[in-house]
């Protein structure tokens, strides 16, 4: 009996020296793994010029009810689109990018009171800076139709910005792997294979043409005066990424 008892008392001793290994093994090697990477953080950057206008319009009704203002907000759009077809445009070229109705509150008395309700279209137009002609045809039917014209801007294209974003990415990837190649020579190291990439941001601030928070609400003229004494420039566009790699 007692020498059943030292048996276990010693299986325990032996079972715990090995469970303390094996934790002190994992905890050297997780440790070794991260002190033997390096971090590169890449960036590139590039001018580029917009090959496109995006025309960002509303139309805001309110109305006792809430049919009543949904059918105003559709008869405003109706004669917009009468408007643009009769210049030449599609009613394809319009695309709704949200319509709501909701209760219309307004603050009085020191509490929000519902008057009605308000009838929310916001749509988006997009042409080739080369038709920037067409700009005024379009302002002249959203104006007299009484389309608001929330802001203009020259923007790049879905096709030209990813391509950028990723020609861009390449070259972030190889400034962050010649950071890289520095730093690890700086210890007396060599890369190894790559342990994570992440792409960072990728943005650009669109040119803005016109914006109707900028100035009074004029008259066609004043607005197409406004647009048309600007011309697309180039506009700086940027990406960045985080490469992780091992040492050896």
């Amino acid at each position: 009996m007692k020498m059943s008892d030292s048996i276990q008392k010693t299986w325990i001793i032996m079972g715990s020296i090995i469970v303390l290994f094996l934790i002190g093994f994992i905890l050297f090697y997780s440790l070794t793994n991260i002190s033997e990477t390096v971090v590169g953080e890449g960036y590139a950057e590039s001018k580029v010029i917009p090959d496109i206008i995006r025309v960002y319009l509303g139309i805001n009704e309110k109305a006792d009810t809430l049919l009543e203002a949904q059918e105003k907000s559709s008869g405003i759009y109706d004669d917009f689109v009468v408007l643009m077809i009769s210049n030449g445009f599609e009613e394809a070229i319009i695309s709704t990018t949200s319509f709501s109705v909701n209760p219309n509150y307004v603050w009085k008395n020191n509490e929000n009171k519902q008057e009605g309700y308000l009838a929310s279209h916001n749509l988006q137009i997009e042409i080739s800076t080369e038709d920037l002609e067409d700009l005024n045809k379009i302002i002249s039917a959203a104006v007299n139709s009484g389309v608001g014209i929330n802001y203009i801007n020259f923007e790049l294209s879905i096709e030209k910005e990813n391509s950028e974003k990723n020609r861009l990415i390449g070259l972030a990837s190889e400034n962050a792997r010649g950071k890289a190649e520095a730093l690890a020579t700086g210890v007396g190291k060599r890369l190894g294979k790559v342990v994570s990439i992440s792409e960072g941001s990728f943005g650009y601030n669109p040119m803005i043409m016109y914006a109707e928070a900028d100035m009074a609400v004029g008259g066609v003229e004043s607005i197409q005066e406004r647009v048309s004494s600007i011309a697309p420039s180039e506009q700086t566009v940027s990406s960045s990424v985080t490469v992780v790699y091992k040492l050896k």
